[in-house]
């Protein structure tokens, strides 16, 4: 079977399982939902023969392309009691709820967050987006999610986003190990 991995945005946002499966019914697809970390490593042990992810890649026997942009939003549910317009350094005076470290939105926070001198305290820390879409709707929190995931919940009232300081753009990439077709 073909294996690939993928992170849980663009699984689920984008139909690539569906277009693969079209294009060559004949393939068997086996396909896990995993952090960026995790796609490295399978890709680099033979386990999966590509991957899609929104995370940089550490290895050098990995080749990445861009396949498009992307962007993270500050969220919170629409009563919650935050201005709409902060800085980076002020998400510490909320209750945060972020993706765990070894995704790549982590990754990307953490590293915005080092650049600006100052460690992030999460109140929870989850593996699953819709946790945290779950909370910030139920209102418990400020959350940073890939954009792509919550806009139907922006556009439906459900949570609004936070204007931030910061730039949170980033790259969606396919990665496979360079030495396999």
């Amino acid at each position: 079977p073909k294996k690939h991995g993928e992170n849980e945005q663009i699984c689920f946002k984008q139909t690539g399982d569906v277009v693969v499966k079209a294009q060559y019914p004949n393939i068997d697809l086996y396909i896990t939902l995993e952090n960026t970390k995790s796609l490295e490593d399978k890709l680099l042990q033979g386990d999966l023969d590509f991957a899609l992810s929104e995370g940089i890649i550490h290895s050098k026997d990995i080749k990445s392309t861009i396949i498009r942009k992307d962007r993270l939003a500050v969220i919170s549910s629409i009563n919650y009691d935050i201005n709409d317009n902060i800085t980076f350094n002020e998400l510490n005076n909320y209750d945060l709820l972020l993706r765990d470290k070894g995704s790549a939105t982590r990754y990307q926070i953490d590293h915005i967050a080092s650049n600006c001198g100052i460690k992030l305290k999460p109140m929870i820390e989850s593996v699953s987006n819709y946790t945290i879409i779950i909370g910030i709707v139920r209102g418990i929190g400020v959350g940073i999610l890939p954009y792509t995931i919550v806009k139907d919940y922006i556009n439906n009232n459900q949570m609004k986003e936070i204007n931030i300081d910061k730039s949170l753009e980033r790259n969606l990439y396919i990665i496979t190990h360079k030495n396999k077709e």
